[in-house]
């Protein structure tokens, strides 16, 4: 039977992974205002990844029944709400213009900083090795997303 604890990370994992489509949604719309879409493109197809992933990461966790999974740390579901309202409040401005150029990759640094700070390892810890291989691959990319930007961000500033 899963804990009230296990049933939390469960409905966490599912709002971050809908986090991860907004964003990859907000690097789409970043690559049609940009003429950088093979870029952006890049970064949105792995965040669509890390939707999945973590969807994964909930079944694995449904299926043992929560056995094997301690919680370390809960996540606010309003912090994540508050995250995806960002995102989305960014995204609209991407869309009317108001935000372009530099701009844009900056807002994403910052957006890939905020993914990294939220320390995901830290919600579950398990010896269950598919898990810890999605998670490790989400921040694997994720820091990867964090270096491309900022070189992107050093070829324009020049």
């Amino acid at each position: 039977m899963l804990t009230e604890d296990v049933k939390t990370v469960i409905v966490t994992l599912g709002l971050l992974a809908e986090s991860e489509g907004i964003l990859a949604e907000l690097y789409e719309v970043c690559g049609s205002a940009s003429g950088d879409a093979a870029f952006w493109g890049a970064l949105a197809k792995q965040e669509r990844g890390h939707s999945v992933n973590l969807k994964e990461m909930a079944r694995l966790i449904m299926d043992a029944n929560g056995d094997g999974f301690e919680v370390e740390r809960r996540f606010p579901a309003n912090a994540i709400q508050s995250f995806m309202q960002y995102v989305r409040d960014n995204l609209a401005g991407v869309r009317n213009g108001s935000i372009k150029g530099i701009k844009l990759y900056q807002l994403a640094r910052e957006i890939e900083r905020a993914v990294l700070d939220q320390r995901y390892p830290d919600v579950v810890k398990t010896e269950n090795r598919p898990f810890n291989a999605l998670m490790k691959k989400i921040i694997v990319e994720t820091e990867g997303h964090l270096r491309v930007i900022e070189e992107r961000i050093g070829e324009q500033i020049g």
